[in-house]
């Protein structure tokens, strides 16, 4: 049964939730997948003096324990863009990672590289975080963090995706709009909104037959054609 505010579907005949917290979860494989965290990014602003609210990536931290209290997960995949940046010995990013991962000590982390990884660098090897290169199969999944050019060829997997951020801009009334972030599904790929809060979106443009899922605050909204601006 979905959580509230998650919203249940089904993909490559798996049952998953879209969950509010920006994170599709595969109860079956008691999995939480997330794309694009950006950790450290608020850390890079200021070493380049550029002033950014306190406390984001605490908060993203919390979240994500929380998302993987509330689904019970034994593993979490990190679709790309782990890391913002190479990260310095004094980042609080760091610190609030060393602490989250001393939380979550039995977790399984698999972090599917991007672009950003690539000029971060690999984690500490002592918090045990396995980093791969995409694409990565899992059963009728397949992970990774460019999305695939699903019309070049036929495939028998379904790919989850990120790098995108994807966006959507919805009507609220007369004269009212806003962009939030969303997930994309196509039939043979989902792209994932970035988990990262201090990160932006890219608007989206759907194609008949593809599916797109609003993330509220506090509740996933799958959203008619009529509701995209």
């Amino acid at each position: 049964m979905a959580k509230e505010g998650a919203n249940e579907i089904e993909l490559a005949s798996e049952a998953v939730l879209l969950d509010p917290r920006r994170a599709m979860v595969w109860a079956a494989r008691k999995t939480v997948v997330i794309a694009d965290p950006h950790i450290g990014k608020d850390d890079t602003f200021r070493r380049a003096g550029i002033p950014v609210p306190p406390n984001i990536a605490a908060a993203d931290f919390d979240r994500l324990s929380e998302l993987l209290t509330d689904h019970a997960a034994e593993r979490l995949v990190v679709l790309g863009d782990f890391f913002h940046a190479k990260q310095y010995a004094d980042d609080q990013s760091l610190s609030l990672l060393a602490d989250w991962r001393s939380r979550f000590t039995t977790l399984e982390v698999l972090i599917v590289r991007g672009n950003h990884d690539w000029h971060a660098g690999p984690p500490p090897s002592e918090l045990g975080l396995i980093s791969v290169d995409e694409p990565h199969a899992d059963g009728p999944f397949v992970y990774r963090h460019f999305p695939e050019d699903t019309t070049a060829k036929p495939g028998d997997h379904h790919a989850l995706a990120g790098h995108l951020h994807p966006g959507v801009t919805v009507t609220l009334g007369c004269h009212n709009a806003k962009r939030v972030p969303c997930f994309h599904l196509t039939p043979r790929q989902s792209i994932l909104p970035a988990f990262g809060r201090f990160t932006g979106t890219s608007r989206i443009q759907p194609s008949p037959g593809d599916r797109v899922f609003a993330v509220g605050r506090d509740r996933v909204i799958p959203l008619p054609a009529t509701a995209m601006v």
